[in-house]
């Protein structure tokens, strides 16, 4: 399926997970450039891109990046732009070029991931307001940087419904942007993710200014280029396509929307907001939900659970065999975690006694004739009264249409003109042997 920006219109298809191949991807500029399946490596001066421009809300960009062979004073870079009236072919060349800086170029919407120093450390920063005379996300930026505990590194950029970007380096979430990003800043990246899309843009190149930590060698800039590479791989992108063809989707499942779990059969959630619950993990990965109700389902499904930690905006739901007291998460609200008890066990059914007799259920042989005759006949009022008794408990059809009486003579005199002959046959079905009595007349 292949998805085009015609004019002002946009067309999106539904959320998939990608996982680019070289052909999904181009060379924006420099000769050293080499496209692989899932990334990339620039040697020297030089940039690749993505052909498609994905709407990241409710989804996220993952990778790693090598930096090790990157020189200090050398910027290596991942990011994304927002250009708009890409085409069918997408971002195809690099003259569709736009960021966030104050420059000859376009400006618009400009998500630095990671800006490095070399192999040193980097900077995560946001650009949403065009100049640099306002506050918040201007050309100048809200930045966070960090030292790197290895050239070599895994990164997970994700986005919520409303647009907020949620940043994780090795698995540990980046916060503490400076300044603060502006009142709105969260709609702009939604409406741009969601109007024009993000290509991911990559590049390598130097200047007078790196970025921080500003104790990295190389902070005065201008390091060696031609002698520098770095490379993205792995990378993965869970979004839906704005601009541009689709690109390759990852193997094995995707996501489909579906109904929110119903609440764990018997078992008993208690939720901490905006706290971690520490403790053991019950695997070496998370699984993916959609809410800490979600989470906490899953964690009734799995053998041995008892609690479990769910960060919101990534959708992990990490499981854990053991918790810690609750304590404050220290991201403002970024997680929930919650304990599991599971359900008492049914106790199981002791003996149930024997039903003791009961005057009026049971039909004695089975049928009325069959009980009547098992009524003593030596006592006509005796014999009267365990008719009465049968007729109570062996009930069926009326012969006479009304009450048929307790013996032969109270039913046939009951008996009907129009259906005489039958109820005649009836009555004696009914009350088979009682001319032996001198009540009843044949």
């Amino acid at each position: 399926m292949r998805v085009v920006l015609a004019s002002s219109a946009v067309v999106a298809v539904f959320a998939a997970i990608y996982c680019p191949s070289s052909n999904d991807l181009m060379v924006a500029y420099g000769d050293n450039v080499q496209l692989t399946n899932q990334g990339w490596t620039v040697n020297g001066g030089g940039a690749a891109a993505t052909k498609t421009a994905f709407n990241l809300n409710d989804g996220y960009v993952e990778y790693d990046m090598d930096v090790s062979r990157s020189n200090s004073g050398v910027i290596p870079n991942i990011y994304s732009i927002s250009p708009s009236g890409l085409g069918g072919g997408g971002y195809d060349t690099d003259d569709k070029y736009c960021d966030g800086a104050e420059n000859e170029r376009p400006w618009c919407i400009e998500m630095d991931w990671m800006e490095s120093n070399g192999g040193c450390g980097g900077a995560t920063t946001w650009h949403t307001i065009a100049g640099h005379d306002s506050d918040g996300c201007t050309a100048y930026g809200c930045r966070i940087s960090s030292h790197h505990n290895s050239p070599t590194f895994h990164m997970k950029v994700s986005y919520d419904g409303s647009g907020n970007p949620t940043v994780m380096k090795d698995g540990q979430i980046q916060s503490g942007f400076s300044p603060a990003p502006e009142g709105g800043f969260a709609g702009k990246v939604r409406s741009a993710h969601a109007s024009t899309g993000a290509v991911v843009y990559s590049s390598q190149w130097t200047s007078a200014w790196v970025p921080p930590p500003d104790d990295c060698p190389g902070s005065g800039g201008n390091g060696d280029l031609p002698g520098s590479s770095f490379s993205i791989s792995n990378l993965r992108i869970s979004g839906s396509v704005v601009q541009g063809p689709e690109p390759t989707r990852c193997s094995g499942p995707q996501p489909t929307p579906g109904p929110s779990p119903g609440p764990t059969p018997g078992g008993q959630c208690q939720t901490f907001y905006g706290k971690n619950n520490d403790g053991t993990n019950l695997k070496s990965s998370a699984d993916y939900a959609n809410s800490a109700d979600e989470c906490c389902s899953k964690c009734g499904e799995a053998s041995g659970c008892v609690g479990y930690t769910w960060v919101h905006k990534l959708n992990e739901c990490w499981l854990k065999s053991a918790v810690g007291a609750p304590r404050d998460d220290a991201c403002g609200g970024c997680v929930t975690s919650g304990t599991y008890s599971a359900p008492a066990p049914t106790p199981s059914p002791g003996p149930r006694p024997s039903p003791g007799p009961s005057p009026h259920t049971g039909c004695p042989g089975g049928s009325l004739a069959a009980c009547i005759q098992t009524c003593p006949s030596s006592n006509p009022v005796v014999f009267e009264t365990c008719v009465g008794e049968c007729q109570v408990r062996c009930s069926g059809p009326s012969c006479t249409g009304g009450d048929d009486g307790n013996n032969l003579t109270d039913c046939l005199s009951g008996c009907p003109t129009e259906t005489y002959a039958d109820c005649v046959g009836c009555c004696a079905s009914k009350f088979p042997s009682f001319v032996q009595f001198p009540s009843v007349v044949l």
